[in-house]
């Protein structure tokens, strides 16, 4: 897939959102289209704006990891949500639960959230999403494994990684995938707008891949050790021990252990 194929005229014609996508930037080469963002909102871009790469040179994740990408095999984009979000831990998770959920009907794959922003087809990584904000801005980026096998990304992160190709057997289209994954987000950012706990939090229970798994959490706040079961109202993971049941609000690893 060659970087002359995108079409962003194609990706404006299935958007259901009046908000998002609306104005669209697509670069070949990008340091990172979060950062491209940025720069895109300093110099007076209205909330909706969408920046798209084909590649990104200084791509990262959470907490600052790198993200690797395949140039013209990735989906890889930022944009520039509404500032009625509200601001608490929630959104980054609601958020992937509806990515998954959209990604899931598209593809008819299993796609989940591995808490806190990883999408999975099993236990393989397809794709993630990194929330941030900037001014009034909720910034989510967005980077998804499209086409071919991603070997090559599996080598370099050393851990289980997938494609939505290597899922459903055929080529995908990234405009296709961008448009749905736009209309996803408006519609999650609507309902989280609303305050609807209730159907977010449900969302998120349904599309949760570590629930009653045994996990390890190794982060600022130690060790924990544990079954997940759940996704506590302000985004933190929830792992019970025994009787016991800690909030992990932050993560450097979660290890799922084998049943």
């Amino acid at each position: 897939m060659s970087a002359e194929q995108f079409d962003g005229e194609r990706v404006q014609a299935a958007l259901r959102t009046p908000r998002l996508g609306r104005p669209l930037l697509w670069l070949p080469t990008v340091d990172s289209t979060q950062e491209e963002l940025r720069r895109q909102l300093a110099q007076g871009a209205p909330a909706g704006t969408v920046v798209v790469a084909d590649d990104q040179t200084a791509g990262r994740g959470r907490r600052g990891n790198v993200w690797y990408d395949r140039p013209g095999q990735d989906l890889l984009f930022s944009v520039a949500l509404p500032a009625d979000l509200p601001r608490e831990g929630l959104v980054a998770v609601a958020l992937g639960a509806y990515l998954a959920e959209a990604l899931g009907h598209e593809t008819r794959q299993d796609v989940r959230l591995r808490w806190p922003n990883d999408l999975v087809m099993g236990f393989a990584k397809v794709g993630g999403l990194l929330l941030e904000v900037a001014g009034e801005h909720f910034l989510a980026g967005v980077g998804i494994n499209v086409a071919g096998q991603a070997a090559e990304i599996a080598r370099q992160v050393g851990r289980p990684v997938t494609t939505l190709q290597a899922g459903t057997g055929r080529a995908l289209s990234r405009e296709e995938l961008l448009a749905v994954c736009l209309n996803t987000l408006d519609r999650a950012a609507v309902q989280l707008a609303a305050g609807d706990r209730g159907l977010i939090s449900r969302k998120i229970a349904d599309l949760d891949a570590l629930r009653d798994r045994t996990v390890t959490v190794t982060g600022p706040q130690g060790t924990v050790e544990g079954t997940a079961v759940g996704v506590a109202l302000n985004g933190a993971l929830l792992v019970r021990s025994g009787s016991i049941i800690t909030e992990v609000t932050v993560a450097d690893e979660v290890t799922v252990q084998a049943d």
